[in-house]
Formats: C-alpha cells, sequence, structure tokens
C-alpha cells in the first residue's frame, strides 16, 4: 500500500521558475507574445500545458490551448476543436469557466453546425478559416485576460493554403493586443523563422523568438528518486546523466524510459532507452520517411553526416553525393533541389551562413545506425 508520501512525487518534473519567469514578461506588458523553439521530444507540450497554463489561471487569465499537430492539414479545424474543448461541460473547472460569453460562443457553434458527439467516435469540425477565426474572435472578445498556447506553430508555415488563417490570428491578436497574450511553440527552427522572421510573413517580428532551455541533472535526479520510490531500487544517477546527455537531452525519452524499467522491473537505463526508441514508433517513423525519400536526398544526408566540412556547392561535393546515391553525377541543380525537399520536409534547416543543420538530431542518429548497421543494446530481461 503506498503511503502518502508516495502519493505526492509525480512522474511530472516541475518547471515552474522558467514558467513564472515567462508569465512575468507577459504579464508585465514588457511583451505580449513569445515563441519558444526547441526539437521534438524536449518537454515544451508539457511544460506549457502543465506548468504555464495551471500558473496563468491562477493570475486570472483564461487559457486556450490549440495543437496544430492536431490535424497538420488542417489549422481551421484546429482553432476551431480547440475552442469546442474550451465549452465542453466535461471541462469541470478547466477552460470552460474562463469563457467571456458561453452563449454567445454556443450561438455561434450551433449557427456553423459545429459541435462534438461525446463518446469516442467525434464529429469534426467542418469549418473554413473564416469561421475558425470567427470563432476566436467570439472567444476573445470579453475583457477577460486570455493567454493562447499555439502549439506546433511552425505547421502554420507548411503551406501557402493557411496563410489566411495566418493573417486572421495576427489580426486578431493586434485588436486584442490590451488583453491577449500568447505562447507559441515550435520544433522547427525552420518554421518558426518562416513565421516570425521572413518580412512577407504574417506573423512577422510580432513575437521574441527564443531557444526553450535543456533540462540537467535536477532533472535526471528526479527521475531517479521517482524510480527509486516505486520500485524500492536504485539506479545510478551518473548512468542515467550519461544517457540522458547521450540521446540529447530529452525528457520524454528518460520518462519513458523509467516508466518501462518500472513495469518490467528492470534497472538498466541504456537497455530501456534503446528499447523506447525501438518500439515506441519513433524507429520505424524514420525508416518509413527514409524509404519515401529520393535516392539523392538520402545520400545528401548521409553525406552531410560524413563529410560535414565539405563546401556544400563544391565538385568535391558533388562527386561525394553521386557516389553515395549510385549515378554518374550530381549537378548544383540537383543538390539544390534536394535541399529544398529536405528543408520543405521538415529533415533540415539553413542555419545561417549557408550552414544546414538536422532538425532532428534523432533522425541524425538514427542513420548513422542504420548505415554502420550498428546493433542496439539488447532491451530490459
Amino acid at each position: 500500500m503506498k503511503n502518502k508520501q508516495q502519493d505526492q512525487i509525480s512522474w511530472h518534473y516541475p518547471r515552474l521558475k522558467e514558467a513564472e519567469g515567462i508569465m512575468a514578461i507577459l504579464d508585465d506588458d514588457l511583451t505580449s507574445r513569445l515563441a519558444l523553439f526547441a526539437p521534438r521530444r524536449r518537454g515544451k507540450t508539457v511544460f506549457v500545458t502543465k506548468d504555464v497554463a495551471p500558473l496563468a489561471q491562477k493570475m486570472g487569465y483564461s487559457v486556450l490551448y490549440i495543437n496544430f499537430w492536431l490535424k497538420k492539414s488542417d489549422p481551421a479545424y484546429c482553432i476551431a476543436a480547440a475552442l469546442i474543448d474550451a465549452t465542453e461541460k466535461g471541462h469541470g473547472k478547466g477552460l470552460r469557466q474562463f469563457l467571456p460569453s458561453k452563449t454567445d460562443l454556443s450561438v455561434s457553434l450551433d449557427s456553423l453546425g459545429v459541435r462534438l458527439e461525446k463518446g469516442e467516435h467525434q464529429q469534426a469540425p467542418q469549418v473554413d478559416g473564416t469561421q475558425a477565426i470567427a470563432l476566436l474572435d467570439t472567444f476573445l472578445s470579453g475583457n477577460k485576460k486570455t493567454l493562447i498556447l499555439f502549439d506546433e506553430a511552425q505547421q502554420l508555415a507548411m503551406s501557402p493554403q493557411f496563410e489566411d488563417v495566418v493573417f486572421g490570428v495576427r489580426t486578431l491578436l493586434d485588436k486584442y493586443s490590451n488583453n491577449v497574450r500568447s505562447i507559441f511553440t515550435g520544433s522547427s527552427r525552420d518554421g518558426l523563422n518562416h513565421l516570425f522572421r521572413q518580412r512577407n510573413a504574417a506573423l512577422f517580428n510580432s513575437a521574441q523568438v527564443r531557444d526553450f532551455g535543456t533540462l540537467g541533472s535536477e532533472f535526471c535526479q528526479h527521475m531517479c528518486t521517482v524510480f527509486a520510490q516505486r520500485t524500492g531500487r536504485k539506479l545510478e544517477p551518473e548512468k542515467v546523466i550519461a544517457v540522458f546527455k547521450q540521446n540529447h537531452r530529452s525528457p520524454y525519452l528518460l520518462n519513458e524510459a523509467v516508466q518501462y524499467m518500472v513495469l518490467q522491473g528492470c534497472s538498466d537505463i541504456q537497455a530501456a532507452v534503446d528499447h523506447i526508441l525501438k518500439n515506441d514508433g519513433l524507429y520505424s517513423n524514420f525508416e518509413s520517411d527514409w524509404r519515401n525519400l529520393l535516392p539523392v536526398d538520402r545520400a545528401v544526408l548521409v553525406n552531410m553526416i560524413q563529410h560535414p566540412d565539405n563546401v556544400l556547392y563544391s565538385e568535391k561535393n558533388y562527386a561525394s553525393v553521386a557516389a553515395l546515391a549510385g549515378v554518374k553525377s550530381v549537378k548544383r541543380s540537383d543538390l539544390s533541389n534536394a535541399m529544398t525537399r529536405l528543408r520543405n520536409k521538415g529533415y533540415l534547416y539553413k542555419s545561417g551562413h549557408g550552414a544546414w543543420n538536422f532538425e532532428d538530431e534523432h533522425f541524425k542518429d538514427w542513420i548513422v545506425e542504420a548505415n554502420r548497421l550498428a546493433p542496439l543494446h539488447p532491451p530490459c530481461s
């Protein structure tokens, strides 16, 4: 039987100081919008939903969470779904209590035929961009302070078809600038740069873009404590920290690995992380992505890893890519087109001065492993 102390320790590692710092900036009118960048699986969503959102609510803000990966091809759907979620009766003390005008928004939803059925089978909100912005306008029209969390915001830069929605969002943020604060999170540096730093973009220069800080040894110690409390066994913090750093300081991976060890009754942190990488769908997604790439695109990625000092548009680099792709020659246009495809698909970003980098370091790790055929550590037994 668990004691009270055990019940008090959560799997979630709170980042209250960071949340307080962000809300202080927004609440003190130093800026009304922030954009946080970090690669995938670095804890951005957990941070804004479990640390920032509750703090903002305590400060009197209504909080609206919009996830643009809910339906990547339809940002209007994502906005409407978020608003419907905010009006659901089952939310209890959640977002529903902060609606500026429940009746008006409900009428707007009903007039558009937008609703979600309870249960597993939900009716998707069929709205276009104009309707979604109108619903958001209704939500924001009250006098209460509102914090909007735009998660995976880089998705808004993925297609010219999304521009009307983005311009609509910008218009509303300007219209309600006295009462509305917003945080954009993104896992694509290139996508966020496109949103906020290109002069022709709807959100140009509208938010401060910041790197989301990485976690350190304190997080690792927290996970060791949680593991010890739930199992009665101890992990070596030094090993946990080393594995954490080796895997690009991903709190998601470490959290999943520790939960796996608790359930399986094992204590090998490296083996547990390798098991998660291999079996949680991450590596299988990489395999599928890899198969769908053109040979020259695969060659470009391998070449970047093997010859990082090569000048991109040079005869030496053309020859290297051609050899890896198994073709006689590669021209400048071939390489340029490959880089554009890889950038548009979110595999690469341009960091400036002609330098290209991987958006996802885990994908880079997988390419190294797959091409060397290096075996994974055996899973826990």
